[in-house]
């Protein structure tokens, strides 16, 4: 969420030069902010949850893979194939982001050089619906209540996952 004093800034900037044949984009997802924008005339783009396009999952992992490769100079790795058929039937919750997460967090473990099924069975395991790691990367050096804490918190949402219901709609402390 971006802070009043930029949205404020973002706003007058925009409305300055409104009529200078400028083009922006703008993801909104708060009804409020979309409010303050009115003045802007509006295009939605729709763009169709990554299950539709499960074909392109092994071309979205090599980029993926050489984007954190150049970016943030994790190790080269590359997907099995039987990693990247399991994949292409996996129904992606989180969509494009928990893909790129899921990439990332595999890179991060600079394990062998090859991915393998059990090891995306693992990390998907870790991350929420929406991709987001369910528990802390450093859990071992947490106190034994905290882990247990995160833990806990990540059972149950991956729980209320595989049942099907909207976990985003709960609030699990």
């Amino acid at each position: 969420m971006l802070d009043a004093s930029f949205q404020d800034e973002a706003i007058k900037a925009i409305k300055n030069n409104k009529n200078k044949g400028l083009s922006f984009y703008i993801s909104l997802n708060d009804e409020e902010m979309m409010s303050r924008f009115s003045f802007v005339q509006s295009q939605s783009v729709n763009i169709p949850p990554l299950r539709r396009y499960l074909h392109d999952v092994p071309e979205l992992l090599d980029l993926c893979v050489e984007y954190f490769n150049k970016k943030e100079d994790l190790a080269y790795r590359r997907f099995s194939l039987a990693a990247q058929n399991m994949l292409t039937k996996y129904p992606w919750p989180g969509n494009l982001k928990q893909l790129i997460d899921m990439v990332h967090a595999l890179l991060a473990r600079k394990d062998k050089e090859i991915i393998n099924v059990e090891e995306i069975e693992e990390t998907l395991t870790l991350q929420g619906p929406k991709g987001n790691l369910l528990i802390e990367s450093n859990i071992m050096t947490l106190n034994m209540k905290e882990a247990r804490r995160q833990f806990e918190r990540a059972f149950l949402v991956r729980q209320l996952e595989l049942v099907g219901e909207k976990s985003a709609s709960y609030h699990v402390e």
